[in-house]
Parts: C-alpha cells; sequence; structure tokens
C-alpha cells in the first residue's frame, strides 16, 4: 500500500480530501498525490501524520495497527470503535500521567523492567543503586497495573509502593540490609510482614474457632459463606475501577 493511498484512506474516513489537507498544511495543490514513498519529504510525512493523530511509521509502512507513540496503545485508525477506545485511553493516560507528575507508557514499562531486573541480579551493585534499580521496578509495575486499569486508578503510588513492600515484592534480589532501609524510606513497617500469611492465621484464636465452626454448618450455609467471600472479592476489585 502506497502512503498517497494511505493518506487518501485517511482523509476518506476523517470526511475530507487531499486537497483540503494540502490546504490546510500549506502545500501546493496536487504536491501530494504527485508524491511516493521515495519522494515524500520527510518533515511532510511528520506533518501530516500529526495532523491525523497517527505515527509517521504507520504511513510509512505496511502496519494495518498505528501504535500511538505516547500511551503505546495499539488501534487501526480507520475504525472508529478503535479510535473511540484510544482516545478515551489516551486521555485517562495524560491525566492519571499530570496528577503522578511522571508516566512511563506500557511498552517503555515492559523493556525497562527486563533490564532492570538483569541489572539487580548483579551482585556488584552498591546499595543506592539497587535502591534506585527497585524503584524503577515500582514505577514499571504501577505502569503495567494502570494499564490493566485503563489508567482510570484510584490508588496513589505511594500507597501502591507500600503494598509491594509489604508483600515483600523483588525482596529475593534485594539484600536484608537494603530491604530495611528501603522499607524506612517510604515509613513502612516491615514487622508486620515478616511472617507470612499463614503464620498470623495461626496466631489467630477467633479466626480459626470460626474456621473450625464452618465445617459444622448444613451444606447450604456453607455455600452462603463462600457465596459472600466471592462478592466480597468482586466488591473489592469493582472498588479498584474508579474512572478519572
Amino acid at each position: 500500500m502506497s502512503i498517497v493511498f494511505r493518506i487518501m484512506e485517511l482523509c476518506r474516513f476523517n470526511g475530507t480530501t487531499i486537497s483540503e489537507l494540502e490546504k490546510n498544511l500549506g502545500y501546493s495543490n496536487g504536491s501530494i498525490k504527485k508524491s511516493s514513498s521515495q519522494t515524500i519529504r520527510s518533515d511532510r510525512v511528520a506533518e501530516i501524520a500529526e495532523h491525523f493523530n497517527i505515527s509517521p511509521t504507520y504511513l510509512l509502512s505496511d502496519m494495518n495497527y498505528n501504535i500511538c507513540p505516547v500511551c503505546a496503545f495499539s488501534f487501526d485508525p480507520l475504525k472508529q470503535d478503535e479510535v473511540d477506545m484510544h482516545n478515551e485511553l489516551h486521555d485517562n493516560f495524560l491525566l492519571l500521567r499530570v496528577k503522578m507528575g511522571y508516566l512511563m507508557n506500557s511498552a517503555s514499562a515492559a523493556t525497562k523492567k527486563s533490564i532492570t531486573l538483569a541489572e539487580l541480579r548483579n551482585n556488584d551493585l552498591s546499595e543506592e543503586a539497587i535502591i534506585y534499580h527497585y524503584e524503577t521496578l515500582m514505577m514499571c509495575d504501577f505502569t503495567e497495573y494502570a494499564r490493566q486499569m485503563n489508567y482510570s486508578v484510584n490508588i496513589s503510588y505511594s500507597d501502591f509502593i507500600h503494598e509491594q513492600i509489604a508483600e515483600r515484592k523483588y525482596f529475593d534480589l534485594i539484600p536484608e540490609n537494603v530491604v530495611r532501609n528501603f522499607a524506612r524510606k517510604h515509613n513502612v513497617d516491615l514487622v508486620i510482614t515478616n511472617s507470612s500469611l499463614f503464620d498470623q492465621i495461626k496466631n489467630d484464636k477467633e479466626f480459626l474457632q470460626n474456621i473450625s465452626e464452618l465445617w459444622q454448618l448444613p451444606q447450604d450455609l456453607k455455600f452462603d459463606v463462600y457465596k459472600s467471600i466471592r462478592h466480597a472479592k468482586r466488591d473489592y476489585e469493582d472498588s479498584q475501577k474508579v474512572i478519572i
């Protein structure tokens, strides 16, 4: 598919013509139709791509999907439902980035996470470097979480870090003394998380008594308890889906 044909399709989809596009961009009449992928100037490719809110790569390749250079969302710019989905996701991404002060897109986060994990497995890193890499992983994981939620999240980055530390995420890659210093830096009490959840349950006599009594209930009541647990889990997951 030639670049001129792509531009013609984009014009048709957006309810305009190549002549109107040339006029809007200040090109001479008929200059685009006379061009080819070999002769069209790179600055014009960039201008046309910006006009249609797509990447220059989409114009110059045979890909059916455009990858947004900002939010990294892939969509077909000639399908309205996918364009609308991208616009909503893109706006959510920008709002969250302003709210946080920074935010990687999912493609950048995946690449950075892979590199950072490899770096953390290097035993020659200083404590300062280890903490820096750990915080980078937190940023990457928050980006992944935010993307799963379509960038509509109600948890702050600080609270997210607290949860990750409490779950001892990636602690197998970090020396114990660095773990303590990192937790102290973010005001997280590790005493509570030193024992496993199983150990905490073993020490909760009231909880164990309730569990014992549960198995003595009739079958239909056991099922009601099971449904209540499922509903509680669903309600919690729904509470995390807040549209900005």
